[in-house]
Parts: structure tokens; sequence; C-alpha cells
């Protein structure tokens, strides 16, 4: 115990001893009882008297002498603690609960509160706003047998497909069974070159025989030192190249093998606008192997000029998918029938949907001769690369409308009878020709070896003419002359390929 604390408890027993003595000096009050001890009891403790110890001593305790302490003095120490003043020993205080708690216990009654505010909030909505939109199910009775049927409601059920060899009664087939009847006739053709060691090209083929005669594009096998067939169930076979035509672009390929599944081949002019098309085929290579696309025939005798050659031709138009990997697939009637070969499709921006098939009319002598002979036969050309001017470019050079010849063939008959680069063909056999479909119509009918009757337009050379063919740009009419030729028709063998062609120039 420390000094002050020493001193603190010597001033309260000296104040006590002092109370003491004035008890002493006034025996009448001291002897009035105890009923009016409580009642005359006002006692107000000196200004520089202490609490006792918030612990306190118990009673009639004697504390212990020590230094800097007072030893108890006077017969009633153990009353001058004036306990109805102080009151009982002072109990420790609670320690006081942790706040976290409280917190909790506030936020769990505010989730409370707002829960049941918000039941109270909806119940009192739905008794005052009436619900709309609200459909309430009727009443359902317990015994089916008690509601009213309707006798004209018709019984449903399911089916199952009908089975894959099901024809309709006109013989068309559903894609599907098309597919089935054409895919194993489709094949895939890989082509290898010298010092790559990796495909150069890939294409499809038509199967043709069962011993593996093989219809594809010529540009499918241009260029190849080796070919790589894949037949539909993943065989593979070495293939050979019997021949090919640039112009039609059109070549036949063979295998070693035997027991194939030959394609069923249509009849092309019996198409029409809007039969349904299916092609079959690898786009993107073998990859996609055997997929299928469906569409229309969108238009028949599409003169184009063949992408190899620039030989004109006339296409089977279709909005089936024919993609790089197409070409020299099958295009195929409802019927499952070979009606085309995939060739090209129009690939320039802002067109979508515009793919191009040989018809088989037209590709099938051609495939005739390349087994028979490895080249065509009984074909006729001029030997000559020209121009188709037609009658509106005509107009706006100033020349008569016709075939205007860029250059002659060094064995060509027309050297020999005087016609020369820059003249114009205006007619052949009296038939007016301004289109290369309209000059091989009129030559189909010819063999080689026949002569034929040709008009010639020749301009006269002039100095406002063009600086090559003497012609004039402005609209006036070139100066000229007019003549006749007979020529003899050469054998076109199809082995020759005018890669240096420009433009729209086309070999005949």
């Amino acid at each position: 115990m420390n000094d002050m604390e020493n001193n603190n408890m010597a001033g309260s027993l000296e104040n006590n001893h002092l109370a003491d003595e004035t008890a002493a000096a006034d025996p009448e009050e001291a002897a009035a009882g105890p009923a009016q001890e409580s009642q005359a009891y006002q006692y107000q403790p000196p200004v520089n008297r202490q609490a006792p110890p918030s612990a306190g001593y118990p009673f009639a305790q004697q504390p212990m002498t020590g230094a800097g302490q007072i030893p108890p003095q006077g017969p009633n120490f153990s009353d001058q603690w004036n306990f109805p003043e102080y009151g009982g020993p002072q109990k420790p205080p609670k320690k006081k609960k942790g706040k976290g708690l409280k917190i909790f216990a506030g936020i769990v009654g505010a989730l409370l509160g707002v829960t049941v505010l918000s039941f109270a909030v909806f119940g009192i909505y739905s008794l005052v706003v009436p619900q709309q939109n609200v459909v309430e199910p009727p009443a359902q009775s317990q015994n089916k047998e008690e509601l009213p049927a309707n006798e004209n409601v018709p019984e449903l059920q399911t089916n199952s497909k009908p089975s894959d060899n099901t024809i309709s009664t006109d013989g068309t087939l559903t894609t599907a069974q098309i597919n089935e009847k054409v895919a194993p006739s489709v094949v895939g053709i890989v082509q290898y070159q010298s010092n790559y060691f990796e495909p150069t090209g890939e294409g499809s083929g038509i199967i043709l025989s069962e011993d593996g005669y093989i219809a594809t594009n010529a540009h499918v096998i241009e260029g190849a030192d080796s070919l790589e067939v894949v037949l539909s169930d993943g065989m593979t076979y070495q293939g050979t190249v019997v021949g090919y035509d640039s112009k039609t672009d059109l070549a036949v390929v063979k295998i070693d093998a035997s027991g194939l599944t030959p394609a069923e081949l249509g009849i092309s002019d019996e198409l029409k606008v809007g039969e349904k098309a299916i092609a079959i085929g690898n786009p993107g290579g073998l990859t996609y192997a055997g997929s299928v696309s469906e569409g229309i025939i969108s238009g028949l005798n599409r003169s184009l000029r063949a992408a190899t050659d620039g030989y004109t031709m006339d296409f089977i138009q279709t909005d089936a998918a024919i993609s790089p990997g197409n070409s020299g697939g099958a295009l195929v009637n409802e019927f499952g029938q070979v009606i085309g070969i995939n060739s090209q499709k129009l690939a320039a921006d802002g067109y979508e949907g515009i793919g191009f098939a040989i018809p088989i009319d037209e590709a099938l002598p051609i495939l005739k001769d390349l087994m028979n002979y490895g080249r065509v036969t009984g074909r006729v050309k001029l030997g000559i690369s020209a121009y188709a001017i037609n009658e509106y470019v005509a107009s706006v050079n100033g020349i008569p409308s016709g075939i205007l010849i860029d250059s002659i063939d060094s064995n060509s008959t027309l050297l020999d009878a005087g016609v020369q680069a820059g003249d114009v063909i205006t007619q052949v056999e009296g038939t007016a020709v301004n289109s290369f479909t309209t000059l091989s119509d009129v030559l189909r009918n010819y063999a080689p070896g026949d002569q034929v009757k040709m008009t010639i337009f020749r301009a006269s050379r002039s100095s406002y003419g063009s600086s090559r063919y003497s012609y004039s740009y402005g609209g006036q009419t070139v100066q000229g002359r007019t003549f006749e030729v007979t020529v003899t028709l050469m054998e076109d063998t199809g082995t020759t390929s005018s890669a240096g062609l420009q433009n729209n120039s086309t070999q005949k």
C-alpha cells in the first residue's frame, strides 16, 4: 500500500475517532434508543473522507497493521464503518458482451423486419389491386367418367419413319436416299508433284465403270506427276490419266480395281429450272469427303468459258454449294441420276450460290472419246484465237459484229485463204455469228476435213483508226471491205491449250 493510500486511511480513522468522542459527550442522545437512530441519523461525511476500498473489508475483519497504518482504537471499532451509508460490499462489474454479436443481432433483426414488412405490403396489395391475366385452371373432377368427351377429336399417335428403301410412286428419292445411292460412286482425287512433300491439289471424281474408269475435271489432274484415288470406303488406289480435254475441262482417270459401283447417268436435256439438285463431292479436299449440299437447277444453257482454255461451253447453273474440292464431283437429280459434272463457281465479290456443272449430255461424248482413244475425236476447229463482238461493242467501235480474230495458228488453212489478224468473221455458211455459242452450234454439224464458206470484214487502214486494227473508237463507221473465203476445218484433239490468251479470247 503506497503513501497516499496510508494517508487517506489515517484521515478516515481520525475522523471516526472524533465522532466517537462527540457521542460520548452527549449520553442522552446516545440513550435515545435504536428506534430514533435511523431517523435522526444524518451523517455528513467530512470533505476529506474517502470511500472505503471497492471490495471493502468483511464485517469485523481488521486490516493488518503495517508501516504507515494506524491501529484500530476504541472498543466499538466494528461499528465505526457506517455500512448504511456506504452500502454492502460492491460486486465486481460484469464483463460487457462483444460488440460483434450485437451488430450481428441487429442485422438479423433488420432483415426479419424487412421480410415481414414486405409480406405485409404484398398481402395488402393483393387484396386491394385486382389481379390481371391470371388464368385459373378449371376444377378437375376426380372421376374422368363424369367429364363430357368430344367425340370429334382425332386420335393422335406417333409413327416410325419409313424404311430407307421406300420410294415414292413417281420414283423420286429423298436427299438421304440419293446420298446412299450415289455416294459410293464418288471418289476423292489427290495429286502430287515432284519436289513437293504434300498434295498439290485435291478434287473429286465419278466412277463410270465397275473396272475403274473415273470422270473428273481436267484442272484437277493438270500438272500432276502422280495421282491417288480414294474411294468412299477409304480404300486408296494409284490413278493413271487416260486422257484429258482442256477445252471442255474433262478428264478420265483409271484405277486397277473391280466390282466398283458406277454412277447412274441421266439426261441433262430433260432438266427444268427449279428442279431439285444435289451436289456430292469433297469440298476442301478429303477433310470433308462425301459432303452433300442441296439446291435447285437455277438455270440452263449458261454460256461460259472453260477455266483452263477459254473454250465456250453451255453449263448448268445451280445454287447447291460447289466449293474448291467439289470439282469433278456429281450433280444429281431427284432420281439419283448424275446429270452434271461440277466444274466451277462464280467467286466474284457480292455473288453467292452460283455454281456451274458440265451437262452430262455435253460431257458424255468427250468422256467416251477419252476412254477409247485418249483424246477427243471428230471435233473441228478453225485454229484461231478470237474475241466475240456483240452488237453493242460493234456500234461503239464502228465495226460489224462477229468474231474478231486475234491470232491464227501456223497450220490453220485460214492463212492459206488470206485471212489475217484483225479481220472479223461475220458469217459462216450464211449464218451470222456474233458469239462463240453461235459459232460452235454451226461448226458442230461438220467433221474434220470439211470445207466451209466464211464472210470476212477487213477494215481499211486510216489515220483515225485503232493503232492495232485500224478501228475507230468514236462511234464512226470504219471504212473497209467484205470478202468471202473457203477454209478446211481442222480436227481438235484437245491436247493443246492457250495459256497465253487474254481477256475473253478463245480458241476455235
